[in-house]
């Protein structure tokens, strides 16, 4: 016959072929060579894949894979398990080259495994490694009563921000920042954030972290204080103290309402 199919070739390279006849004698002259061919399949895997929780959803970003498999990649498949790829659901985003996504209605707490497959017209082809498990964050105020010198401990999963707010008729101060009460009264109610390592507390320095602070005095004696902090994964604690000598701290007066919430992009 004068057909035949040549295999083991690469998805996405070009090749070139020529014939020749072969009979009792021996083997004729080859032909001209034909015009170069590419042979396409489905796209190879994604890689890199990295997700950052956020409320109720998870935002992935992944790399493109090295081959397309000779044909424009026209989507990407993005699928996520929360029992650690034992099942697989597949999120609906519609139609897209990006290779970005967020995945939505999910679960906050809970930990999600996810991967991604390129599409192009030969099909899907293979999915990315897992990624790494993301558990969604809600944005949400939590509220603490502060009746003493209190360690609150916190867990950051990623970059974040962490906000932090009182009412007392203290005014809060955040790393030792000067402020008054009323007048010329001086400050003596403290909020830190300490770094803490394995539990143990570790430091009582901001490490050089932004920091914003805005109190209004409304009405006099009584201090509305918000702290806005940029932190890194790990874990904290915030400290909420009255600090009334140089040598002990001390909680007087009535107890407050120290409220805070980790805000993830």
């Amino acid at each position: 016959t004068t057909t035949t199919t040549v295999t083991g070739l690469t998805n996405g390279s070009t090749y070139i072929f020529k014939v020749a006849a072969v009979n009792s004698v021996g083997t004729g002259a080859y032909s001209t060579s034909s015009t170069g061919v590419l042979v396409a399949g489905v796209p190879g895997a994604p890689t890199s894949v990295v997700g950052v929780s956020g409320d109720t959803q998870v935002s992935l970003s992944w790399t493109a894979p090295s081959s397309n498999g000779g044909e424009s990649i026209t989507d990407y498949v993005v699928q996520y398990s929360s029992n650690s790829g034992i099942s697989w659901s597949t999120f609906t985003d519609g139609t897209s080259t990006t290779t970005t996504a967020t995945v939505t209605g999910l679960t906050n707490g809970s930990s999600y495994t996810f991967r991604v497959s390129a599409v192009n017209d030969h099909g899907s082809g293979n999915y990315s490694e897992v990624s790494i498990s993301s558990a969604p964050h809600a944005n949400s105020w939590t509220s603490v009563h502060i009746v003493g010198v209190m360690d609150i401990p916190i867990t950051i999963d990623a970059s974040a921000t962490l906000e932090i707010f009182t009412r007392t008729h203290y005014a809060n101060v955040w790393e030792g920042e000067s402020t008054t009460e009323c007048g010329t009264n001086a400050a003596d109610s403290y909020i830190y954030l300490l770094d803490s390592s394995d539990g143990v507390l570790a430091s009582d320095d901001d490490n050089g972290m932004n920091r914003t602070i805005d109190g209004v005095v409304t009405p006099c004696n009584y201090y509305a204080s918000y702290i806005s902090v940029d932190v890194s994964a790990g874990s904290y604690k915030i400290r909420a103290s009255n600090y009334s000598t140089a040598i002990g701290w001390a909680i007087t007066g009535d107890p407050y309402d120290l409220e805070y919430r980790i805000v993830y992009p």
